[in-house]
């Protein structure tokens, strides 16, 4: 793709994410018990105040150098913070404001927090291992990556696949997509998951 066509999608993720932090507001002012529930108003300021330093480090580095990969890792972190925050919200004005009225609320919850994983992972794990150079430190570097990959995975799936409430809150919404008896296998592939996603970390801190 051509670098002004590069530059294009940036700005155009980058404005997404104020979509998406923008359509958060109003659920968030509307759902005054799930807000105070998540710590208040100021966590949504402070967590607006974060993805859009992400989202807008990230594009600022694209339109300068629109190959180089940290910018665009920056831009995919806010992209799945930004969307799980309006997901997050819309589950949570569900569940508290209008129980048993909006639709899919329970999955827009299974859904916000794989996202969530995904802006989180891609910031400490792939962003960590490309940082600062928008290169591997060596070929050998690839297999912790891999590694990193595939306990992302892992994790998503006992997240999305976890069978009961959701969150473990008997007041929850019970998992739409939840494998009924899978917990001990889930459990076990989430904890193998974690290991391997925490492998970029481990392995820089111990060069």
């Amino acid at each position: 793709m051509r670098p002004r066509r590069l530059i294009r999608l940036a700005w155009a993720l980058w404005g997404l994410v104020l979509a998406c932090l923008a359509g958060t507001v109003p659920f968030a002012v509307a759902d005054q018990q799930g807000t105070a529930q998540q710590g208040g108003v100021w966590i949504y300021v402070i967590f607006t105040a974060f993805v859009l330093a992400f989202s807008t480090v990230g594009v600022l580095i694209v339109a300068r150098q629109p190959g180089n990969p940290i910018g665009w890792l920056l831009l995919a972190c806010a992209v799945g913070y930004a969307l799980a925050g309006l997901t997050n919200a819309y589950a949570s004005y569900g569940l508290n404001a209008r129980p048993g009225e909006l639709p899919g609320v329970a999955l827009t919850g299974v859904v916000a927090g794989v996202l969530f994983l995904a802006g989180s992972g891609s910031a400490s794990t792939f962003l960590l291992l490309l940082f600062p150079t928008g290169k591997l430190p060596s070929r050998r570097w690839r297999v912790v990556g891999w590694l990193a990959g595939v306990g992302m995975v892992l994790v998503a799936a006992g997240i999305a696949l976890a069978p009961g409430p959701l969150g473990g809150d008997p007041q929850a919404p019970v998992n739409p997509l939840g494998i009924a008896g899978g917990e001990e296998v889930l459990r076990v592939a989430a904890t193998i998951g974690g290991i391997a996603f925490s492998s970029p970390s481990l392995a820089r801190w111990g060069r």
